[in-house]
């Protein structure tokens, strides 16, 4: 089993040749990170070092189940065959993979050299020779209940996603039963007590149509011509395709409203849409699993507790604290950065599923507790205690120490976009070892 590297850090040297990074010297960082190489042939072409080397591993199963950790670590890190090959990125830092038939075939140093050092061999082919030859029957039993164990751990990661993803269509469901729930007592309320004019959030005020039209028309036909008008912007304000989801001063059908019905008229549509999309956001766009967060996943703490110093700045309360805490209460929490005097704290999860289900559990156990994201951002009530909530697109771009530390430390990446990576990766892992 053979390694690939690439980028290799490499010098000019005096007579204009390039010089590369020695082959023991990186063989030891690879040891350093835990991989067990046998050796790394550094490869040069007519300019000098080529920047790349082929990193030898025993010639058991052993070997190349260490070869595939060290492909993984690199893939994870960004650092893989993928990562190397894509022009969207700048490259820095060294790549590597296993050698596959692709890197064979190459006309390049790379394949050259494996070429003369080794074949092309089929996963499948490898474990059937050790299994008559039977010298290595107790490894490849261990392999074959390794591949058991991805397959179990694949269905597992499966049902788990899909678990998350249950929650939050019941947790959607039951806000849009609630506010259904809602509209309903307040449609019976209107029913009852028609004189007392209580108006929706998001309900569109008629009043300004009907005086428009009835000093336009007469008060004859005013209710007639507000009754279409006010139908057609009601189609309108339900529909995200016609209108923007803020208010445009600029929008064709937002200015024709204006000079045609009034100033009146134009305010009422503004409120509706402003309303709907504050208090019931939902209910004219459908939450989906697109929704943006910082990936590896990120907890937010804010209102943590601060003291003056005797100096007289304010000290913030340590995040080893304020980790055990969250540890105390049932949550797995891999670290927790405190920015100084601000009361905010960025607080990490494991990169895998595991991470990202601990911190949905952290999320809503806050949301439960009324102390999430929605509560600390509302204008009414006293704050007091911590409010958290998991880092999504609006904390990433954020111009504080939050979202600062976030935009160094992570990515925003699509929920849905990482089930399929997961789901690939899975897959992938599991056709290395079938036969």
């Amino acid at each position: 089993m053979k390694g690939i590297a690439v980028n290799l850090q490499a010098t000019v040297a005096e007579d204009g040749s390039f010089a590369g990074e020695s082959g023991s010297k990186f063989m030891d960082l690879l040891i350093a990170r835990g991989f067990k190489p046998t050796g790394v042939h550094e490869l040069w072409n007519c300019h000098g070092h080529s920047g790349c080397a082929v990193v030898d591993f025993s010639k058991d199963w052993s070997g190349f189940a260490d070869a595939l950790s060290f492909e993984y670590a690199y893939k994870e890190d960004s650092h893989g065959k993928e990562e190397w090959f894509s022009k969207s990125e700048e490259k820095s830092g060294v790549y590597c993979w296993v050698a596959r038939a692709d890197d064979y075939n190459l006309g390049d140093v790379i394949g050259e050299h494996l070429r003369n050092i080794g074949d092309l061999i089929k996963i499948s082919d490898k474990v059937e020779a050790q299994i008559y030859d039977g010298s290595n029957a107790l490894l490849v039993a261990e392999i074959m209940d390794l591949r058991r164990e991805l397959a179990e751990q694949k269905e597992e990661n499966d049902e788990l996603i899909n678990l998350l993803f249950q929650k939050e269509r019941i947790s959607s469901m039951e806000l849009q039963d609630a506010h259904k729930e809602l509209v309903l007592g307040f449609s019976e309320m209107s029913g009852r007590y028609g004189d007392i004019g209580v108006k929706r959030m998001g309900e569109l005020d008629t009043r300004p149509f009907f005086e428009a039209m009835k000093i336009k028309y007469g008060e004859q036909d005013a209710e007639d011509r507000a009754f279409e008008i006010c139908s057609l912007w009601k189609e309108y304000l339900r529909d995200p395709g016609q209108l923007q989801e803020v208010v445009d001063d600029e929008d064709t059908k937002l200015k024709k409203l204006k000079k045609d019905v009034g100033e009146g008229a134009y305010n009422a549509v503004a409120k509706a849409l402003v309303e709907m999309n504050e208090y019931n956001p939902s209910g004219r766009f459908l939450v989906n699993n697109d929704d943006f967060v910082v990936w590896p996943v990120k907890g937010i703490a804010v209102n943590l507790q601060t003291m003056a110093a005797e100096d007289g700045s304010f000290v913030g309360e340590s995040g080893s604290k304020f980790r055990d805490v969250l540890i105390a209460r049932g949550f797995n929490p891999t670290g927790v950065h405190v920015f100084g005097d601000s009361g905010c704290a960025v607080v990490d999860f494991t990169k895998d599923w595991s991470g990202f289900a601990d911190a949905l559990s952290f999320e809503y156990a806050c949301k439960e507790d009324n102390h999430g994201k929605k509560e600390w951002f509302a204008e009414l009530g006293e704050k007091s205690g911590i409010y958290c909530w998991i880092a999504r697109a609006d904390d990433y771009t954020s111009d504080n120490v939050v979202g600062e530390h976030l935009r160094k430390i992570g990515d925003l990446k699509k929920i849905s976009d990482k089930v399929i990576e997961e789901r690939q990766r899975k897959e992938k892992l599991i056709k290395y070892f079938e036969l």
